[in-house]
């Protein structure tokens, strides 16, 4: 059985949907599937040797009608993934007729879809998945001596676009007010590279002079940061991550409790007060108590550590993703 996992070109995703496919190809690569490595698709190929055609983002739109119509003509078997909330309302009734099986990351978002749309048979629930072997739990002194950071304080750690619905002001904001009381807690920030003009130029400007924050540009080590920090927080607004956020899966895989606030799927990866914890959204207020308590805590971070890399061994890793990725295909194909 060989499988071809298809990205529509004309689909530009975020990066988090770019990264939760490249990630299931290379789980369902370890766990020995037969995968052809991701591919940009315009239109359906000639006859090619292959028996499932995974279309690993979401394949939704009257346009692609056409070409997925020529591949179930050439009797592939057609799987679409779904990353996000996005729900084109112009197809469908085409959905049960063209794929064989549809995949989704949450059973919320699987119980959004089904009060909302006609889906195939077969349903599933693949959330994305990470590298647990690269991000793993590491010494934290030493790394904190590598990278140059404090070693007494209470780091937090946060990550991605600076955009304004990622509220990265907003948790500085927190944090200034928390070391006007502790003067112990030491904000750094990942920047990927992206985001709007004027709040990157916002964040900077924030940050700058300021010894307890630092910020991280786009850098290859990102893991050892994750491993360098007592706490990660996601702040995001839903619109801002996908429904499985790759941020909070990495934090955890590297051993480090997190705090998000509950939307999209974050409930389902968080267990609020056993691997981290679950804010009300926007609740900027309750974001600072749990940091205020955490800082005294040491005992709550140890075992929320070791639950947070449980977490991911048993539910979001590379052999567990790859194990349903391979029960899927034997379903559809048999």
């Amino acid at each position: 059985m060989k499988i071809l996992f298809a990205f529509p070109v004309s689909n530009i995703p975020l990066s988090g949907e770019a990264n939760t496919v490249y990630n299931w190809s290379k789980a369902a690569i370890r766990f020995g599937l037969d995968v052809t490595n991701v591919k940009l698709c315009q239109s359906a190929p000639r006859r090619l040797d292959f028996d499932i055609v995974h279309f690993v983002y979401g394949m939704d739109g009257v346009s692609a009608v056409p070409m997925l119509t020529k591949f179930k003509m050439q009797r592939y078997k057609l799987i679409n993934s779904y990353h996000s909330n996005f729900l084109p309302r112009s197809n469908f009734l085409f959905r049960p007729l063209l794929f064989d099986a549809i995949t989704v990351p949450s059973e919320r978002m699987l119980k959004v879809f089904s009060e909302k749309i006609g889906l195939p048979k077969e349903k599933w629930i693949i959330p994305p998945c990470v590298d647990e072997k690269h991000f793993s739990p590491r010494n934290k002194s030493k790394i904190r001596e590598t990278l140059g950071l404090p070693q007494e304080k209470l780091i937090v750690f946060t990550a991605g676009h600076f955009k304004p619905g990622r509220q990265i002001t907003s948790l500085i904001k927190i944090i200034r007010e928390l070391n006007h009381e502790r003067k112990n807690i030491h904000l750094i920030i990942g920047w990927t590279g992206q985001g709007d003009r004027e709040y990157v130029k916002k964040i900077f400007l924030i940050a700058q002079n300021n010894p307890r924050i630092t910020i991280i540009p786009p850098t290859d080590k990102i893991n050892l940061y994750y491993n360098a920090a007592d706490i990660y927080v996601l702040t995001a607004n839903s619109n801002h991550v996908i429904e499985t956020p790759l941020s909070l899966l990495e934090a955890l895989s590297s051993g480090t409790p997190s705090i998000a606030f509950d939307v999209n799927a974050t409930s389902e990866i968080i267990n609020d007060g056993n691997n981290g914890y679950i804010i009300k959204k926007n609740d900027f207020t309750e974001i600072k108590n749990k940091l205020n308590f955490l800082a005294d805590s040491e005992d709550v971070l140890k075992k929320f550590s070791v639950n947070s890399r449980n977490t991911i061994v048993n539910k979001y890793s590379y052999a567990k993703i790859g194990s349903q990725l391979s029960n899927l295909y034997n379903k559809v194909w048999s």
